[in-house]
C-alpha cells in the first residue's frame, strides 16, 4: 500500500518536472504535443533532476547547520508542532527536500518569467524556431 510520503515524492517529481519542461521553450511545444506516459516520464526525469538538486541543497545546509549547533526542518515545524503528528526521520528529511524542490521550482518560475520579459524578443525567436523544428508541427512538414 502506498504511504502518504510515496504519494508526495511522486506528485512533487511529477509537477516539478512539468513545470520545468513548459518553462523551457525548447520543451515546451513537446510537452504540450506529448500525450499520456510519455508527458508523465517526461515530468519524472526533469522533476528527478530537480529533486537531486534539492537533495544537494538539502544536505548542504544540513552539513553547515549541524555545525553551527542549530537545528531547522520546516517538516518537523509543520507536522510535528502544527499538526501534533509523529513522523520519522526518514519521512521529515523526504519532505523537506520536496519543500526544496518547491521552492526552487518557484525560484526557477520567477527567474525565467523576469528574463523572459526582459528578453522577450529572443523569447519569440526561440519559441518561433523549437516550434518550426518540432517534427509533428506543420512548419517543420512545410519547409522540410
Amino acid at each position: 500500500m502506498l504511504k502518504p510520503v510515496s504519494l508526495l515524492f511522486i506528485l512533487v517529481l511529477c509537477c516539478s518536472g512539468y513545470l520545468l519542461l513548459i518553462l523551457h521553450p525548447h520543451f515546451r511545444f513537446k510537452i504540450a504535443k506529448s500525450a499520456g506516459y510519455h508527458t508523465f516520464l517526461q515530468s519524472i526525469i526533469a522533476g528527478a533532476s530537480v529533486f537531486i538538486l534539492a537533495s544537494i541543497v538539502y544536505f548542504l545546509s544540513d552539513f553547515i547547520l549541524r555545525t553551527l549547533n542549530i537545528t531547522f526542518s520546516i517538516s518537523d515545524l509543520i507536522l510535528n508542532e502544527i499538526f501534533q503528528l509523529t513522523v520519522s526521520n526518514s519521512t521529515k528529511t523526504i519532505s523537506d527536500i520536496c519543500a526544496i524542490s518547491f521552492l526552487i521550482d518557484v525560484f526557477l518560475y520567477l527567474t525565467l518569467t523576469v528574463m523572459q520579459r526582459k528578453n522577450s524578443q529572443y523569447l519569440y525567436v526561440s519559441t518561433l524556431k523549437n516550434f518550426a523544428d518540432s517534427p509533428k508541427s506543420r512548419v517543420h512538414r512545410l519547409i522540410f
